[in-house]
């Protein structure tokens, strides 16, 4: 279920952490979905004008506000709607016409910490880059995920974990396909879920494989289909469709792997 706009909203909008750029006719609605929270979060999308968006297409210079459950603010970015002209007084809240709507944020209602402004949420950072799914480059065991996808730094030292497709908590081994990253603040408060894939496994294994590749084949000559996950693994030069050159470079990149020297 997509977080919906919340009845109790605060008054002023807040100041935008960074600016995202989205698809003509992205609804308020579709804003859980795109950005990967789940429904304990509550977005509120607000106008230019200061007022509050509370349903149908979102347009440049609005504000989208993401508050975890507590009511803390946890996000916040300027929306500019691709194809419309940009105005960037009125996207990130620093025109002077709207100036009186500024605020540092909605009221804090717990102990949880606002983040700085300057301190980007670990979402924000890593937003799926295909589709919905999140593509990591190489193989990276769980105990390492956090350190590999460059999470260290953010202010609250907030930490990971990984959940198998099938729902299960993984506590050790490879990352693979159609895990599920989910990032915690120092609370233990989801931030929110990564859906993931891993750069050429479609075996669900971690890496790519020799099965994989004729897994693969079979797609391209119409004998089984792919999940969005494993077609998002599959691509692997990157360029939104896969075919046989993917299939190439996964055979390459398992001559590559298996050529490697271990480690010590």
């Amino acid at each position: 279920m997509v977080p919906s706009i919340s009845k109790a909203a605060p008054e002023r909008r807040p100041v935008p952490h960074e600016q995202e750029k989205l698809a003509e006719d992205t609804t308020v609605e579709e804003l859980g979905s795109l950005f990967g929270i789940s429904s304990d979060f509550r977005i509120i999308v607000w106008k230019a004008d200061g007022s509050v968006r509370k349903s149908g297409c979102l347009e440049t210079g609005d504000v989208a506000e993401i508050d975890n459950s507590h009511g803390s603010l946890v996000y916040c970015c300027g929306i500019t709607i691709l194809g419309t002209p940009s105005s960037s007084s009125a996207a990130d809240g620093s025109g002077t016409e709207n100036s009186s709507a500024i605020s540092s944020g909605p009221p804090n209602t717990s102990s949880v910490p606002t983040p700085k402004p300057e301190s980007t949420p670990a979402y924000s950072k890593w937003k799926p880059n295909t589709g919905s799914i999140f593509v990591i480059e190489n193989p990276v065991p769980v105990e390492k995920v956090w350190a590999a996808l460059g999470f260290n730094g953010l202010d609250g030292a907030v930490s990971a974990t990984v959940t198998s497709k099938d729902g299960v908590r993984r506590m050790s081994g490879p990352v693979c396909s159609g895990d599920t990253i989910t990032v915690l603040n120092a609370d233990g408060y989801a931030i929110c879920t990564i859906p993931v894939a891993v750069r050429g496994d479609i075996t669900r294994s971690g890496q790519a494989t020799k099965a994989g590749c004729s897994i693969l084949y079979g797609y391209l000559t119409g004998k089984n289909s792919l999940s969005p996950d494993l077609l998002a693994a599959a691509d692997m030069n990157r360029d939104g469709s896969v075919d046989t050159s993917d299939l190439l470079a996964m055979k390459q990149k398992i001559n590559l792997e298996s050529s490697a020297p271990s480690a010590p």
